[in-house]
């Protein structure tokens, strides 16, 4: 079963290089929404070989085609960066082709400086499923403890989904990862991901997380720039912009795919009850990755942050767009009461708009604050609704 996707290639007069963990459906989106004319895996021993013993093979091959504006799909460009010099020399021939590269770790590209095109080629990450492009199959429950790992998500049984999960995290997570940094230490990059998963959704401290690990802070902070480099997760800063307070400044981390939390917990046959801490802490790592999804998808010039006071005044996620301050706190109750901290960030930031994302049935608003179904939340943020002026 194909699932038409959020992302669109504008443009496919250019190139464009496709990135995201492994297993989002990066090869199926190419093979169902693209007519190529060659297409080149470098997973495949032989492909790979071949290329490497002679990387001009690629300029060669482009060229027998016999034809203008050729589109060239070539899966997993991170297996050989230098690759990349005679994808450009192509680029800029007469021929005029468009290269689809994709990617599952930047690590090799940005360690040995690879020739990234210059501009000639545009930059887009595919994600896990996200709920728009499954709302007639979601579950919210089951999606925060399995995520949206395509074959995960659509297999119908829950130990099938255990299975899945289990074998990502011992076959890729902890493996292929590691392989992006030869000189790792296997035995404990592995014990970190472990750790990594109950740290999801906190203010990163290296020292603090370091001595459990048995590695130095340094150490832990490349550990997290792996994940990061292979699309495995993600940095949320923390907003910078408050004058009247002391807040912190080290940023949040999150895994791309709730799952992958659950998996590394070892926690995926747990029962996962609303009104929990464990429930609560899913469904805001879900309507922060959907966010994060969102504004990537459909290219909005929005950034996000999270805000946090010394004396733990917090806010969950704010979004700014051109100076405009939109404060975003995330509950997973019906009719949340504790909101504190979106109070006091609404005061001293004079915002026109706020919002208490939750499992309300209806949206309501109550002193200042739109309390919003997190469907309605998605939806408007997927149509650019979301800010003060905008018609909703």
């Amino acid at each position: 079963m194909y699932v038409e996707r959020l992302l669109s290639l504008t443009g496919l007069n250019n190139s464009h290089f496709i990135f995201g963990c492994r297993q989002t459906g990066k090869t199926e989106y190419i093979t169902k929404k693209l007519e190529y004319d060659l297409y080149i895996n470098l997973l495949k021993t032989s492909d790979r070989l071949r290329y490497e013993k002679d990387p001009g093979l690629i300029y060669d091959e482009v060229k027998a085609l016999r034809k203008n504006n050729a589109i060239i799909v070539i899966d997993e460009i991170q297996k050989i960066p230098f690759l990349l010099d005679e994808i450009h020399r192509s680029i800029e021939s007469e021929m005029k082709p468009s290269f689809i590269l994709t990617g599952s770790s930047g690590r090799k590209l940005k360690k040995t400086h690879a020739n990234l095109l210059g501009g000639r080629a545009f930059t887009n990450i595919l994600y896990p499923f996200s709920y728009l492009e499954i709302e007639s199959r979601f579950n919210l429950d089951r999606f925060l403890k399995y995520g949206g790992l395509p074959k995960v998500f659509l297999s119908d049984e829950a130990r099938t989904k255990e299975k899945l999960l289990n074998s990502y995290i011992e076959t890729y997570l902890k493996e292929e990862v590691a392989e992006e940094s030869r000189s790792i230490n296997l035995p404990a990059f592995s014990q970190f991901l472990d750790f990594a998963a109950f740290e999801n959704g906190n203010i990163l401290n290296f020292s603090t997380l370091a001595p459990k690990v048995g590695v130095s802070p340094s150490v832990i902070k490349s550990y997290f720039e792996i994940l990061q480099d292979t699309y495995l997760g993600f940095l949320l800063p923390a907003f910078s912009k408050s004058v009247r307070k002391r807040i912190i400044s080290n940023p949040k981390f999150y895994f791309v795919d709730p799952g992958f939390v659950f998996a590394l917990k070892k926690m995926l046959t747990v029962d996962l009850k609303p009104e929990t801490q464990l429930y609560g802490d899913a469904f805001e790592h879900f309507i922060i990755l959907e966010t994060m999804k969102l504004i990537r998808y459909t290219e909005q010039e929005i950034s996000a942050s999270y805000f946090r006071t010394y004396d733990e005044t917090e806010v969950d996620l704010i979004l700014e767009r051109h100076g405009e301050i939109v404060p975003i706190e995330i509950k997973s109750s019906d009719n949340p009461r504790k909101l504190k901290g979106l109070y006091s960030f609404i005061s001293d930031h004079k915002c026109k708009k706020a919002f208490c994302v939750c499992r309300t049935p209806r949206s309501f608003e109550r002193d200042g604050i739109h309390f919003i179904p997190w469907q309605d939340y998605l939806t408007q943020l997927f149509e650019k609704r979301l800010y003060p002026g905008s018609d909703d």
